[in-house]
């Protein structure tokens, strides 16, 4: 996904001290990988109230994940 944004926080990106990634954690919790990727595209999903659109993104529990507009 070269030249998307990254994520609107400046947090580190993937890494296993960091936790599953935001896209990660949207797939455990029974979404589409198509259907992340187009909300976080969309700068829909939120991590604890900072806007989010990087996959890759840390989301470590007990991090809340939100989605707005779905």
């Amino acid at each position: 996904m070269d030249g998307q944004a990254s994520s609107a926080t400046d947090q580190p990106t993937d890494g296993p001290e960091n936790g599953p990634t935001v896209l990660e954690r949207l797939l455990a919790a029974g979404l589409a990988q198509d259907r992340a990727h187009a909300h976080l595209h969309a700068a829909r999903v939120q991590i604890d109230g900072d806007l989010v659109t990087d996959p890759a993104h840390p989301a470590p529990p007990p991090a809340r994940i939100v989605i707005s507009g779905a």
